[in-house]
């Protein structure tokens, strides 16, 4: 009898499990497709003389050729002439732009839209064209910054450009917040040009970068793509790990050598992770998305109180989610001997560490430190975790609401930005940052960013430019209060 009672305990509470999780349904969402008038193609050509032009940086800024952004800067001051005819304009010592456009409320706290103009370097033998001839083929944009991020540059003023034709004026303020230096961490251009707004005492309402994207949801088991906002960061830590040996002729080397206690220190770290975590995005990210899965994905999700661990356990074991919710330690760069019949004295590895939101550059060198006590650290460089831009916020909402209306063929999640952007120097004057990429081709073609033959598709453009227009039509037009 006891027997019985517990197998009819048991399947009573599977049942639970599953009525829990048939219960998750998505909200009822009534979508109209937007109606903003763009030509895709002429934006397209604007986009490819962007791209000719090499605003190539450097983390040693004397390499950067700074006249490279003049002549962007010329450039864009001919494609977009009522950008220029209405807006202030201001450019920094280190090639920025700083762009306003004056609201009718001065009440209402300002709007941002940022975009870098710097491309990282090439490799021009990978290229099937020259990266910097803009080439357009086949329905896309080739070519180095067509989606990093000349592309998205480019969509923030033919929105602009487009809305001033229309007779479009704003009654929120609103900044265009254009880097030179995004690729080499922003100390220059975003850092500085946020410390220069935060002494006018300037505060942003909410401000959107590149960062989240749209991805292909059927890696969470959701039938239908998903658009991803951005509403934190990890943070990013380079940290040189060294070790020490006898040094001398490799004929006759010992027990254990200066690279070999590097060696042994990359593979403790590689085997030693730190643990995962549902931190606030990620939590937020599944919670949204649940309703949108299926089957087994659905079941352990919806029912993550009980599965929790098991989830963590198995969302660490793929690269793509682990990075989501744990801190992650890349090695990059490895260093010995300069001779190969010669004993290095001292070996060091690299590390590009992704911190999670919620930890600490103290967390980190703990681990470390247990991980591969033989070896001396030295932190070279370190960016803590951004805060976390709630989602419980109006902010949020609208910008997830114009997401929604200009792709009502996707599903809109928040999201922890793996990477870095310009956006995280902003925190001084605003709590409502966010980062969506408004790009569907990028689904297919993210393995081109940093990479050879980077293309943006020209329609994907087109509805990038629909969207921008759409955001500041909703959040900076008349009817705000």
């Amino acid at each position: 009898m006891t027997g019985i009672i517990i197998l009819i305990a048991v399947a009573v509470f599977v049942l639970i499990l599953f009525l829990i999780a048939a219960l998750k349904k998505p909200p009822q969402e009534r979508r109209m497709p937007i109606k903003e008038e763009v030509d895709a193609q002429a934006a397209a050509g604007r986009l490819a003389g962007a791209i000719r032009i090499p605003t190539v940086s450097d983390f040693d800024r004397s390499k950067m050729d700074y006249s490279r952004f003049d002549e962007l800067h010329a450039y864009l001051k001919r494609a977009y002439p009522l950008v220029h005819g209405t807006l202030t304009r201001e450019v920094t010592d280190r090639k920025c732009l700083i762009y306003h456009w004056q609201g009718t409320d001065e009440a209402l706290l300002p709007a941002g839209l940022l975009a870098h103009m710097d491309v990282v370097p090439v490799n021009e033998a990978e290229w099937d064209d020259p990266p910097f001839s803009g080439v357009i083929r086949d329905g896309y944009v080739y070519g180095r910054g067509a989606l990093d991020m000349k592309g998205q540059l480019i969509a923030v003023l033919e929105s602009v450009e487009a809305l001033l034709k229309e007779g479009f004026a704003p009654k929120r303020s609103i900044y265009l917040l254009f880097g030179s230096d995004e690729e080499p961490m922003g100390e220059f251009g975003a850092k500085l040009i946020s410390e220069e707004l935060q002494g006018r005492g300037v505060r942003l309402s909410f401000l959107l970068d590149e960062g989240g994207a749209i991805q292909d949801g059927r890696m969470m088991g959701v039938k239908r793509d998903i658009a991803l906002i951005g509403i934190c960061e990890k943070g990013i830590m380079n940290l040189r790990l060294t070790a020490k040996g006898k040094g001398g002729h490799a004929s006759m080397p010992p027990r254990v050598t200066a690279a070999g206690g590097v060696a042994r220190a990359v593979t403790a770290l590689e085997a030693h992770q730190m643990k995962g975590s549902f931190n606030y995005a990620a939590e937020n990210m599944f919670k949204t998305l649940t309703p949108h899965m299926g089957g087994a994905f659905k079941f352990f999700f919806a029912n993550q109180w009980l599965f929790g661990g098991l989830l963590k356990s198995i969302l660490c074991k793929i690269p793509a989610s682990a990075a989501l919710i744990r801190t992650t330690f890349a090695p990059t760069q490895l260093s010995g001997s300069n001779a190969p019949n010669v004993l290095a004295g001292s070996a060091s590895a690299v590390f590009n560490i992704r911190i999670a939101p919620g930890e600490t550059d103290q967390d980190v060198l703990a681990h470390v430190r247990k991980a591969a006590p033989d070896t001396q650290q030295d932190v070279i460089y370190y960016y803590p975790p951004s805060p976390v831009s709630r989602v419980d916020t109006e902010e949020y909402r609208s910008v997830a609401r114009a997401v929604a209306d200009a792709f009502p063929e996707l599903v809109v999640a928040p999201y922890p930005v793996v990477a870095a952007t310009d956006s995280r120097h902003y925190y001084n004057i605003c709590d409502h940052v966010f980062r969506f990429v408004p790009f569907l081709s990028l689904k297919d073609d993210l393995g081109t960013v940093h990479a050879a033959n980077e293309r943006l598709s020209i329609e994907s453009l087109g509805r990038g430019i629909a969207f921008y227009k759409h955001l500041v039509r909703t959040t900076c037009g008349p009817g705000q209060s």
